[in-house]
């Protein structure tokens, strides 16, 4: 937000704290058009042009309290004072995290999961500086803090050593975190720097393997003979999630009242997508397995933590056979590590919403149609899977060539 006065000899530039593209943007009404949104968090245009408004009105406020020709110092020192940003520079580091977590759990609705990895930010910081002030948070200190985190190590048991050091995709989850949470403290005055804005340290990472069951695999897993009841369960809840698309947390959330005859609609849990999604001959085989079973809140699987599903999840691939050695590569504090992993130790509660994404494609399902069923906002999320449909089709291909 740009404000002149004298005629626009004086001019002072604010942060309100919001990117949207161009495109989003109506420069006649200087807001954000109805479907804009701010960065990966999506942000809806509501509370862009709402903050937006706020800053207009303060700051006509602040230049009418000002006099008639207050300097620059003068107007940006009221107009700090009449968004809070002057009181707010006492707050403390932590004091000011925990008030962001705090908002941005009630205001967006974050998962149990998303705050704890807030949470463990929290701690890394915590440990890097105990005494961490907003001075400490300039360029130099951000590549101190990259530097930390990768001379962190973790447990792995498949090392010599019996740990490694974390890897670089993680260090770079934490600085994207931290730039959200900076970008937060920017915009309500606390930062002394906005070297944050174009922090971005070099680290090293690899594109993962999408870990999928390929369809004679997920046939296999369907048709598994199972005594244990438990794991039946944990098979089914994996497979109905293989033919719908679903993510964990929306299995998780599913009650009867959102299953219909032919389809199921769902309001995802991490995107707040309302979703329609037809069902198919094995979905519904599925689902007509539990018709008559009670649990909890109407729900229509009895889901396990996800923690404990990926625990169970890893011994009934490893039952089922799936051990074809997969190749990991991955960077830890600079440095490229490869290995050789079983598949069955590869795969999430989540590889069964790529399960679907991937033979969907392959089948020859268009991209848009199977966005429609999976959320996915844009094709960029879609190229790793559009990669392997176009693999498997070159390899037929090659069938042509042999006599």
């Amino acid at each position: 937000m740009r404000v002149k006065w004298d005629g626009c000899a004086r001019v002072v530039a604010v942060n309100v704290g919001y990117r949207v593209n161009v495109h989003r943007w109506d420069p006649e009404a200087q807001r954000c058009t109805p479907r804009s949104f701010h960065g990966a968090r999506r942000v809806p245009a509501a509370e862009i042009n709402s903050e937006v408004d706020r800053y207009e009105e303060t700051a006509q406020k602040a230049l009418q309290e000002c006099g008639k020709s207050p300097t620059e110092a003068e107007f940006r020192e009221a107009l700090n004072a009449a968004l809070g940003r002057s009181q707010a520079r006492k707050t403390g580091v932590f004091e000011a995290f925990d008030a962001f977590v705090a908002e941005r759990e009630e205001r967006n609705r974050w998962t149990y999961r998303t705050v704890q990895k807030m949470q463990g930010l929290r701690n890394h910081l915590k440990a890097f500086r105990p005494a961490l002030s907003w001075e400490d948070l300039d360029e130099a200190g951000l590549y101190a803090f990259v530097t930390y985190l990768r001379g962190l190590t973790r447990v792995n048991k498949a090392s010599p050593a019996g740990v490694t050091n974390i890897k670089d995709t993680t260090v770079e989850k934490n600085i994207s975190a931290l730039r959200w949470f900076l970008t937060w403290a920017d915009r309500h005055g606390l930062l002394r720097s906005a070297e944050y804005k174009d922090f971005r340290p070099k680290l090293q990472k690899m594109d993962k393997p999408v870990i999928f069951l390929e369809w004679d695999e997920l046939m296999t897993l369907l048709n598994f003979e199972l005594e244990d009841e438990a794991m039946r369960k944990v098979r089914d809840v994996f497979c109905f999630c293989a033919f719908t698309s679903l993510r964990y947390s929306d299995v998780y959330a599913l009650r009867w009242a959102d299953v219909f005859a032919d389809h199921i609609k769902v309001t995802t849990q991490k995107t707040d997508d309302a979703l329609v999604i037809e069902l198919n001959d094995y979905s519904q085989e599925i689902l007509g397995r539990y018709v008559d079973e009670a649990y909890p809140d109407d729900k229509v699987f009895p889901v396990l933590s996800n923690q404990k599903m990926n625990v169970r999840l890893k011994e009934l691939m490893k039952t089922c056979g799936f051990s074809r050695l997969v190749r990991v590569s991955e960077f830890q504090n600079g440095e490229r590590v490869d290995r050789l992993v079983p598949k069955w130790q590869l795969i999430t509660t989540h590889a069964a919403r790529r399960t679907f994404i991937s033979n969907a494609l392959m089948m020859g399902i268009p991209p848009n149609v199977v966005m429609r069923w999976t959320g996915h906002s844009d094709y960029d999320s879609m190229k790793p899977y559009i990669a392997i449909a176009d693999a498997v089709r070159a390899k037929e291909m090659e069938k042509f060539n042999r006599p």
